[in-house]
């Protein structure tokens, strides 16, 4: 009987150290390890992940709208006409124009464009809306892959028209003939032979006038269907195809952003400038995945059926806005646009200059569509900008 009190000991003695042994267990397999544990994991580990919402949290966002005069000769696009406050103009200049004909007698000169149905704005009656433009001589000489809207002045264009059309191209491909002045196109084979003769080939524009009420998109010399002039002769047999041209379209428009907005204009080179304040962020931070979520103000947005409905943002790299040609680009779904770009915060975060994001029209330099978004200061703000960032702790 003197035993159990002994034997009664032992046990409550192996309880205590038993739970003592699991509670040390427990810790140690913790998901937050211990300061002593710390030493021992590899410095290139993390811990967890976490998430920053600007929705949730606090980030300055700033938004500066701008206009980027861009150059459209890349485009497969060649767009003229006129509608509201909207225009654009086009320029064809014809370079494969054969030699020894400059004496020869020109019976008609027939520009022939096929039409590629695209129109702005993008309303089934503009469709069939009816483009009219008069056709006058380029005056000076322009580089058409550098050629922007603002390089034209009073002085590019001639004054005494050399054609017109007036009419309503409605399904693809439908070709419109356009008669030139003979005279005009004569000129140009003479210069062909003798580059030192007074009248150059500096290429003609197409002028929308008064009775435009679309603008439409040709084909482009970047296509299979590119402009073709047809010349026929009277003084002989010939008939000559001239198929390589150099095209280039300068489209304007005089729009003005609605309070909370900023718009961009594929074509007419607005852009914007945003800026991400992420001084909140330690250096350490190892950024996972990073969002951009823009929502589109659909009702005043004029975006063709026949573009990409995109958005893309580019790295800035100055104070002059120039930028990287590393694209980040997201389509419209549910109304915004949700532009992955990891690598732009991490570069900020861990200390290179933030002069921020430049965001373009995918199209921009392609097409006019006109996207305007919800900014930083727009009322809802459910509808502002929104970063989302997942990052992981580097453990110290």
């Amino acid at each position: 009987m003197s035993n159990k009190p002994k034997s009664g000991f032992y046990v409550f003695s192996f309880i205590i150290l038993l739970f003592l042994a699991l509670s040390f267990l427990t810790e140690s397999c913790a998901d937050n390890p211990s300061s002593l544990g710390k030493k021992f994991i590899n410095p290139g580990d993390t811990q967890g992940v976490q998430v920053f919402d600007s929705y949730v949290d606090t980030m300055l966002i700033t938004s500066t709208n701008l206009r980027y005069y861009v150059n459209t000769s890349s485009s497969i696009n060649l767009m003229v006409g006129r509608y509201a406050n909207y225009k654009s103009l086009a320029l064809i200049k014809f370079d494969s124009i054969t030699m020894y004909f400059d004496t020869a007698t020109i019976s008609s000169a027939v520009m022939k464009l096929k039409y590629k149905n695209y129109y702005f704005p993008s309303t089934l009656s503009d469709s069939l809306g009816n483009i009219g433009f008069d056709i006058y001589k380029v005056q000076n000489y322009y580089n058409y892959s550098t050629v922007t809207y603002d390089s034209i002045n009073s002085t590019s264009f001639g004054t005494v028209s050399q054609g017109n059309y007036y009419g309503a191209p409605s399904h693809d491909t439908a070709e419109v003939d356009i008669p030139l002045n003979t005279s005009m196109v004569h000129d140009w084979l003479k210069y062909r032979d003798d580059t030192s003769y007074s009248a150059k080939n500096n290429g003609i524009v197409l002028m929308p006038n008064s009775s435009s009420r679309v603008i439409k998109g040709f084909y482009s010399s970047q296509t299979t269907y590119k402009p073709l002039l047809q010349i026929t002769f009277s003084s002989n047999p010939d008939t000559l195809y001239c198929t390589q041209s150099e095209t280039v379209f300068l489209p304007t428009a005089t729009i003005t952003n609605s309070p909370g907005t900023f718009k961009l204009f594929g074509g007419v080179g607005y852009v914007d400038v945003m800026r991400f304040d992420v001084s909140r962020f330690s250096p350490k931070v190892i950024v996972n995945d990073a969002q951009l979520i823009l929502t589109l103000d659909p009702a005043k947005s004029v975006i063709s059926p026949q573009t990409n409905q995109s958005v893309s943002a580019y790295f800035i790299t100055d104070t002059l806005n120039n930028t990287e040609n590393v694209a980040y680009t997201a389509g419209l779904y549910n109304n915004q646009f949700s532009i992955r770009m990891y690598l732009p915060f991490q570069r900020w975060i861990q200390g290179q200059t933030n002069y921020g994001m430049m965001i373009k029209a995918y199209n921009n330099s392609q097409a006019m569509d006109l996207f305007s978004i919800f900014s930083e200061t727009y009322t809802d703000p459910s509808k502002r900008p929104r970063v989302i960032i997942k990052y992981s702790l580097r453990v110290p």
